[in-house]
């Protein structure tokens, strides 16, 4: 699995340099991951409920007080709270051949990554717009900051 440090310093480097609210939420709540990280271990009662719960949170407060890529990111968190809550009925039926095979640990190991890569899809539909291929990006953006006389 990823190291929680890395996805740390991930989200807040993606959050500088989008200057977006979502990943600024996304490193926070890596850094409470790394924090409760501190005060768990593997044979611990409500492991899974734990990590779920934080990820739940995040995408609470991502879908409320997130701006870019607020509905990727809440999806992606869903699918891990679910892939949580597939571990922990694992863990309590005692399926040996699900918690042996490395299927949990490459699941959460793909979402981290693809909500790191979400930030590439967000800005390819900055500079491509989906509207035509005649749209002018600075037509469809809602800045004023570029007058069309200027430009041209």
């Amino acid at each position: 699995m990823i190291p929680l440090e890395i996805t740390l310093l991930a989200f807040f480097v993606i959050g500088l340099l989008m200057k977006s609210r979502t990943y600024f939420i996304l490193a926070i709540f890596a850094w409470i991951n790394i924090y409760v990280d501190k005060f768990t271990t593997s044979h611990d009662l409500y492991l899974m409920l734990t990590y779920s719960s934080i990820d739940f949170l995040a995408a609470l407060s991502i879908l409320f007080f997130g701006d870019i890529h607020k509905i990727y990111q809440s999806v992606l968190l869903t699918l891990m709270v679910f892939s949580h809550f597939l571990m922990e009925i694992a863990l309590v039926n005692d399926y040996s051949f699900f918690i042996e095979s490395n299927v949990y640990t490459n699941t959460i190991t793909l979402l981290l990554l693809s909500q790191m890569m979400g930030v590439f899809y967000g800005v390819t539909r900055i500079y491509n717009p989906v509207c035509s291929p005649n749209t002018d990006i600075w037509e469809t953006s809602n800045t004023n900051l570029l007058d069309s006389k200027e430009r041209n």
